[in-house]
């Protein structure tokens, strides 16, 4: 081991929208509308370097992890959250874990995945984020934050290195300027979307900020005309409503899925290597609430079967931010060894005693749809403290009432960013 200052761990992973498992937009996909790398007329990178368990597991701990929330929050408000930021630095932590530690975090996280299996395909999901589209701009970085004086394990800098790329650095924690440096960093990444992650000061047994900041600006395939955009009532969930504006393309062809209980649409940025998905709730009775089980169950029933339809679509304009604390959330889902002082198993990062444990899980989002298309952006910290379709009748899917919506990228079937949307005219000026 070498003795590279560190603290407090923080896990900073900033998401860019992207949704798993779904078909290429324009049906390029498969029959089961899943989209496949090295399709005949597309020129996607090559995704073959990622275990489908992974993407499968992220997926299904994303939704899950919104669902846990919404249920918490009991409020009915929107919810954003990006499942691959999350998931990806919980993955970077995982190196460090070890006993019932690592088994619950890989059980919650990775679906059982060894941290070596789940390293080698996220060091190629993250290359493949980062590829170029010419409609679509992707920023992907990590970095590891330790305090000067506190001694780590080679094995764990240089795993989270060489598979992640991270960034290692050496702060002095006590300076009330490190605050602002990690923050710095963190609101430069994000293109100023993020500007503050980390509240301090730091506490005295913070051991390392891990970060990973994600940014993400993509512009529709086929941009909602501005002059469709119009204002409508939206009906919220209390039965009143609010006036937002409201986008439309009309007679075009989707990709539409009309799955139990609801219908979803596919709309596709650039390439179409990247898509939205919008699903919205058939009962409005029940309503979202009623339909988020089941996405979350298996998130295969609304990433998977689109066919080609001419339809009309109606989405709201909106800008949601979130700011999330997920110790709860992630303890309810399998994890609770980890927040445990006296139970955590962290002697992969460094000796104990003093024990390390995961003291937060923050989590930071930013969305911004508009009829160019969509801007997004997130942040994960995790904070370580020692213990011292077919052409058939068009369909109209007209999101004027709570829907769900995500972002993924198409290829290695990922979901990136998920989402609920309650009142639209809710949404905060940047």
């Amino acid at each position: 081991m070498r003795p590279v200052k560190w603290l407090s761990l923080v896990l900073a992973f900033l998401l860019l929208p992207a949704l798993a498992g779904c078909g290429k937009p324009g049906g390029e996909g498969g029959p089961d509308g899943v989209g496949r790398p090295g399709t005949a007329g597309t020129n996607w990178p090559d995704a073959s370097g990622i275990d489908r368990k992974l993407t499968t597991a992220y997926n299904a701990f994303g939704m899950k992890l919104l669902l846990e929330i919404s249920e918490q929050e009991k409020h009915g408000g929107s919810v954003l959250l990006s499942p691959s930021s999350i998931a990806i630095a919980l993955s970077m932590t995982m190196n460090g874990a070890r006993a019932d530690t690592l088994k619950e975090m890989s059980e919650t996280i990775a679906g059982g995945m060894s941290p070596e299996d789940v390293n080698e395909s996220n060091e190629t999901l993250l290359k493949l984020l980062a590829s170029e589209d010419p409609k679509v701009r992707v920023h992907a970085v990590q970095s590891l934050w330790a305090r000067e004086g506190k001694p780590f394990h080679d094995e764990f800098l240089q795993t989270n290195e060489r598979f992640y790329d991270a960034r290692i650095e050496q702060l002095d924690f006590d300076d009330p300027g490190a605050i602002d440096t990690i923050n710095d960093w963190v609101k430069q990444q994000t293109e100023g979307a993020i500007d503050r992650l980390i509240e301090g000061p730091i506490d005295k047994s913070t051991v390392m900020f891990l970060l990973q900041a994600i940014y993400f600006k993509g512009d529709w395939k086929t941009p909602f005309p501005e002059a469709a955009t119009s204002m409508q009532p939206f009906r919220l969930e209390d039965g009143t409503t609010a006036d937002v504006p409201l986008m439309s393309r009309q007679n075009e062809l989707f990709d539409y899925l009309r799955g139990e209980g609801f219908q979803a649409v596919k709309l596709p940025y650039g390439d179409g290597r990247w898509s939205m998905i919008v699903a919205l709730p058939d009962d409005e009775k029940t309503g979202l609430a009623g339909l988020l089980p089941q996405l979350a169950a298996d998130p295969s029933v609304w990433t998977t079967g689109y066919e080609q339809m001419e339809g009309i679509v109606w989405l709201p304009k909106f800008r949601l931010e979130s700011e999330l604390e997920l110790r709860d959330a992630l303890k309810a889902m399998g994890m609770p060894t980890a927040f445990n002082p006296s139970l955590a198993d962290l002697s992969g990062m460094a000796d104990v005693p003093p024990n390390l444990y995961i003291f937060s899980v923050r989590h930071k989002s930013f969305i911004d749809v508009n009829e160019t298309g969509t801007e997004a952006s997130a942040a994960t910290s995790v904070e370580i403290r020692d213990e011292s379709a077919r052409i058939g009748e068009p369909f109209v899917l007209r999101a004027d009432r709570p829907f769900f919506f995500a972002i993924m990228e198409e290829s290695s079937g990922t979901i990136v960013f998920a989402g609920t949307m309650y009142d639209p005219s809710a949404s905060p000026d940047r």
